[in-house]
């Protein structure tokens, strides 16, 4: 086990230990990816526990909930729940056992007393079985039968047959949306933007909200039909009518609004490119051409403030122009730079300040003004120029915080990186 997972885990423990001397009276429960590797982050273990979480929601009613994300632990959801903890573990062993994605989770129940654990109920010998050999789970794991890879393996077309569900294609593009919209949160530094460890710059949203929006937005896109895709101003009305599901469920907080635009174009003209049989290279001219009537917006200046004094006085055409131009700067560059720093073990962090260098944030502009913009655009620059990695890591941190310090928030740049998990994923259809 590597030192920084270690420390990490030994957070994880205090933070545990903290909520038992908090809640003395309660029953805690943990939920996180059961999987192997010193680096359990990813958009598949984010799924996993996200699938999870929802059921654990659903069935124990936690009165609190708690949450924290790191690359090397992933994404740990705390529920604080006002019910026995036998009972409790009765029903997570039920879940680990019945749920699809079940036996790809971890749910430790524990109280201040002591962790339970499934032999606290010998009369069920409900002991884990191995995923590939269905012997005693922690047989296995101390005889290292299996290799990281085949566990990994078996992990990973688990959690893309759950994407696939039946077959249905929108119900495939809903899940591998509510994945991007989870991936994008789930990340160490957020520069001002709501993530698992931080409200960011927004006073006025958190991660448990964020959360709430992304079923609705998934089932935006599972309930589109090929009559809803056939035209921009089809898509448009039909989008119009999810934003305000959207607006309703956050009492009128702006959560996705430019990335649900985004998102429904994408999945719109994904549809239109299978159903005609069309390869992944041909989405980019089909966005382009089916996004054309958007041009009027800015001829009729149906834009908000910020979106046309960028596009006057900067020449961006922020969510509308990156739909004009088929999402370009995606196929261009935020793609082939995703696959090489994932192939090569690098950073994601490191596009995330790249692109914050490259984007005209209207978010920004509305909070800050245009100067601001440019001041957050240079200090992204100058990050990215710096030769010493530990120093650059440092400097990266600091930016971040110094962002969410100043009111800042980069919630253009989080779009981007939504529809570039989005895009990756869709991708995979075409492989």
């Amino acid at each position: 086990m590597s030192l920084s997972l270690l420390e990490k885990r030994e957070k994880t423990d205090f933070f545990e230990k903290e909520l038992l001397s908090r809640f003395p009276f309660k029953t805690l429960v943990v939920i996180r990816a059961n999987m192997p590797g010193g680096k359990k982050g990813s958009i598949e273990s984010n799924w996993i526990v996200y699938r999870i979480f929802l059921e654990c929601k659903k069935k124990m009613a936690p009165v609190k909930i708690f949450h924290s994300y790191t690359d090397e632990e992933g994404l740990i959801f705390f529920l604080i729940v006002d019910a026995p903890p036998l009972e409790v573990k009765a029903l997570s062993i039920k879940i680990e056992d019945d749920e699809f994605l079940g036996r790809l989770a971890d749910i430790d129940v524990l109280n201040a007393e002591k962790l339970f654990s499934r032999n606290d109920f010998p009369q069920n010998n409900k002991k884990r079985k191995c995923f590939l050999c269905e012997k005693d789970a922690v047989i296995c794991a101390r005889s290292r039968a299996h290799s990281q890879k085949e566990i990994m393996d078996f992990i990973l077309k688990k959690v893309h047959k759950d994407w696939s569900n039946d077959g249905a294609i929108f119900e495939l593009l809903g899940n591998l949306t509510e994945s991007s919209l989870l991936a994008e949160l789930c990340r160490p530094l957020g520069f001002g933007c709501v993530t698992a460890n931080s409200q960011g710059s927004h006073k006025d949203m958190n991660f448990l909200l964020m959360l709430k929006c992304i079923p609705l937005i998934g089932s935006a896109i599972k309930n589109l039909s090929g009559k809803d895709c056939e035209s921009f101003e089809a898509l448009r009305e039909y989008g119009k009518k999810q934003e305000k599901k959207l607006l309703d469920l956050t009492g009128g907080v702006n959560t996705y609004k430019g990335a649900l635009f985004l998102l429904l174009i994408l999945n719109a003209c994904t549809f239109h490119i299978i159903k005609e049989k069309k390869a992944f290279t041909d989405l980019s001219k089909e966005i382009a051409d089916f996004s054309l009537p958007l041009k009027k917006d800015f001829e009729l200046k149906a834009c908000s403030p910020s979106s046309l004094q960028a596009f006057n006085n900067l020449g961006s055409g922020g969510v509308r122009g990156l739909a004009l131009s088929g999402f370009a700067e995606h196929f261009q560059n935020w793609l082939p730079l995703y696959k090489k720093t994932f192939s090569e073990g690098g950073d994601f962090v490191k596009i995330i300040v790249k692109m914050i260098e490259t984007t005209c944030d209207t978010t920004i502009i509305k909070r800050k003004g245009e100067k601001v913009l440019l001041e957050v655009q240079k200090k992204a620059q100058e990050l990215l120029c710096i030769k010493d990695k530990l120093n650059q890591e440092t400097s990266i941190a600091e930016f971040s915080a110094w962002c969410e310090k100043n009111n800042i928030s980069t919630g253009g740049t989080a779009d981007k990186i939504i529809i570039l998990y989005n895009m990756a994923l869709i991708r995979e259809i075409f492989v």
